[in-house]
């Protein structure tokens, strides 16, 4: 079992973001963009554009961050929520 959910990788790379700003984590974005499209196309698609305002951006984020928490507490696959934290720290690198 993973001891870091993706809760509170998502958290984390929230902070980051806030620091940091957002295309400083375009990569990490572009990732939770593309696994957020389905349920939420909009914001999935102003999270992966670096010409969106940094503010803008953020508020996409939170609700992508809202969107794949309750897709991973609704029963999805543990393996999914893994991938997922595995794939943004391997982004982070």
């Amino acid at each position: 079992m993973c001891t870091i959910d993706l809760a509170t990788t998502l958290d984390d790379l929230a902070h980051a973001i806030a620091q940091d700003g957002a295309e400083a984590h375009h990569a990490q974005l572009a990732f939770l963009a593309e696994e957020a499209r389905g349920d939420a196309p909009a914001a999935a698609a102003v999270l992966a554009d670096p010409l969106a305002p940094d503010v803008v951006r953020q508020r996409a984020f939170g609700l992508v961050h809202g969107v794949l928490v309750r897709q991973e507490r609704s029963g999805r696959s543990l393996a999914t929520a893994a991938r997922r934290v595995a794939e943004l720290y391997r982004l982070a690198a």
